[in-house]
C-alpha cells in the first residue's frame, strides 16, 4: 500500500512540474521582451556621447559593424603625425578610402620627423582639412618642394600652424603673397624671427585674420611691427605672444606699454612657451585659451590683467 501511494505521489508531482513547465513556457511566449530595443539613431548617439576621447572609442569598435562605422571617423577627425613610422601607417591606413579620408580627418598634424614626401602625400589624401600644423624640415628650394602643391590645394583651411621654413626657401617675403596664408583667420608661426622683422614681411596684408599667434624674444621684439599690426587687421580678435620660459611676462608687458607703440588692448594675450607643446596638439586649442583670456578682460573691464592661474590652473600664462 504504502509503495502504491509512493507511486502515485511521484506521478502526481511528475505531472505537476511538466505542467508547470508547459505554462512558464506558453508565458513566456506570450510576454514581450523583458530588454528594450532603440532606434539605431538613438544607439547612435549614445555610442557618441560615450566615446568623446578615442580612447574610449577604440573599446567599443568592436560592439557591431554599425557601431564601427559610427565611431571610426571620430578617430580620424584629429591625426597627430609625430614621425616617420607614424606617416607611413597612417597613409597605409586611408590610401584606399580616399574619400574616407577627405570626409573624416579636420585637422592634421605634421611633426619635424616627417619626410616631406610623406607630408605632401597626406595633405593630398586629407585634401578638406580645415586645421593644419605644419612643422617638416624642407631643404630645398620652393619650385622643388613636394609640399607646395598640395599646400596650395587646402581650399578648407581656416587654421594653420606653421614653420615658414617648411613652405619658403628664402628670407625675403612679402607674406600676403602666398595664397595659403590667406585663406586662413587663426595663423601661428613658430618662427621667432616674424615678431623682430613683422613690419618688413607684409603681416600687415593679412587682413583676413582674427587670430594671431607669434613666438618671441623681448630682446629683439619689434614693438613697432607690434603696434603696427594690432592698428592695421581689421578683424583681428587675439594677438597671442609666446614668450621665452626664461623671461617674465611682466617684463615683456613693460616692454610694450613703456615703448609708445603699442597701445593699452585686451587682445594681447601673453602665455609661457614652455607649455607649446602641451597646447598645440590634437587634444588641446591655445586659440580656445587665448579667447578665454580675452573674454574675462571683457567681462572684468581690464586690458592687461590675467586670470588667477589658482582659479584656472590649465592657463599657460
Amino acid at each position: 500500500m504504502i509503495e502504491a501511494t509512493l507511486s502515485v505521489s511521484k506521478k502526481h508531482l511528475a505531472d505537476m512540474k511538466s505542467a508547470h513547465q508547459r505554462e512558464q513556457m506558453n508565458l513566456s511566449q506570450s510576454m514581450p521582451m523583458t530588454y528594450s530595443v532603440f532606434p539605431h539613431e538613438i544607439e547612435r548617439e549614445i555610442f557618441l556621447a560615450g566615446a568623446r576621447k578615442p580612447s574610449d572609442a577604440v573599446q567599443y569598435l568592436l560592439v557591431a559593424k554599425r557601431v564601427h562605422d559610427w565611431l571610426q571617423p571620430g578617430l580620424y577627425r584629429s591625426v597627430d603625425v609625430y614621425d616617420q613610422k607614424t606617416a607611413a601607417l597612417f597613409i597605409r591606413s586611408i590610401r584606399e578610402r580616399p574619400e574616407f579620408a577627405k570626409a573624416a580627418v579636420k585637422a592634421v598634424h605634421l611633426r619635424p620627423s616627417v619626410l616631406p614626401i610623406q607630408g605632401a602625400r597626406i595633405l593630398w589624401l586629407c585634401s578638406q582639412i580645415k586645421e593644419l600644423t605644419l612643422q617638416v624640415i624642407v631643404n630645398v628650394p620652393e619650385n622643388e618642394n613636394p609640399l607646395r602643391e598640395p599646400l596650395g590645394a587646402l581650399d578648407h583651411i581656416k587654421t594653420l600652424a606653421l614653420d615658414l621654413g617648411s613652405v619658403l626657401f628664402r628670407t625675403e617675403l612679402q607674406l600676403a603673397d602666398y595664397e595659403l596664408l590667406c585663406r586662413v583667420d587663426h595663423l601661428h608661426f613658430t618662427n621667432t624671427w616674424i615678431s623682430a622683422r613683422g613690419i618688413f614681411c607684409g603681416l600687415e596684408g593679412l587682413k583676413q585674420l582674427t587670430h594671431l599667434s607669434l613666438h618671441v624674444n623681448q630682446a629683439h621684439i619689434d614693438v613697432t611691427a607690434i603696434g603696427h599690426t594690432m592698428n592695421t587687421l581689421p578683424r583681428l580678435r587675439v594677438l597671442l605672444l609666446w614668450r621665452m620660459e626664461y623671461q617674465s611676462c611682466e617684463t615683456l608687458w613693460e616692454i610694450l606699454e613703456t615703448s609708445g607703440k603699442v597701445n593699452p588692448d585686451r587682445r594681447i594675450v601673453i602665455f609661457d612657451a614652455a607649455y607649446f607643446a602641451d597646447c598645440s596638439g590634437p587634444d588641446s586649442s591655445f586659440w580656445d585659451l587665448a579667447d578665454f583670456v580675452v573674454h574675462w578682460r571683457e567681462e572684468q573691464q581690464v586690458m592687461f590683467e590675467n586670470p588667477d592661474t589658482a582659479s584656472f590652473p590649465h592657463l599657460p600664462l
